[in-house]
């Protein structure tokens, strides 16, 4: 909750932890908190999460290792809003359909996302994500 750089990148490592676990658990209420309602990409993941595991997909051992986050970058005249992109490597156990458990393969990703101070809080606002090319 630091307002600062050095907390804005706790943050973006915390959203990391947190949507791993969203993804694993299907719980998304700590995910939830801490999206903005702005936020289209969590509004999607948040979405996408409860309607695979109510359809009784699910995922095992889901997990994100950040390999790098490059430093945080104010927007033009907003002093409370940040941009940060994150590089991961995503990688699991396996995922279940439906119908059989497929093997999750490693993949290297970025992640950009926006985040804005909000009641006093860090929330993310926005995201993007994308192959990162790294592997």
């Amino acid at each position: 909750e630091e307002e600062s750089v050095e907390g804005v990148e706790a943050f973006a490592r915390y959203f990391v932890a947190v949507v791993e676990r969203a993804r694993n658990t299907g719980e998304t209420a700590e995910l939830e908190r801490i999206s903005s309602k702005q936020c289209s990409f969590c509004t999607n993941l948040i979405s996408m999460i409860g309607e695979e595991y109510s359809d009784g997909r699910w995922l095992d051992g889901l997990s994100y290792r950040i390999l790098e986050v490059d430093g945080p970058v104010v927007f033009p005249n907003d002093a409370k809003r940040f941009a940060v992109v994150v590089h991961l490597r995503s990688s699991g156990n396996g995922y279940f359909n439906g119908e059989s458990v497929v093997p999750i393969s490693k993949k290297d990703e970025s992640l950009e996302l926006h985040v804005c101070r909000e009641t006093q809080e860090w929330r993310t606002c926005e995201a993007i994500g994308s192959s990162d090319g790294r592997s």
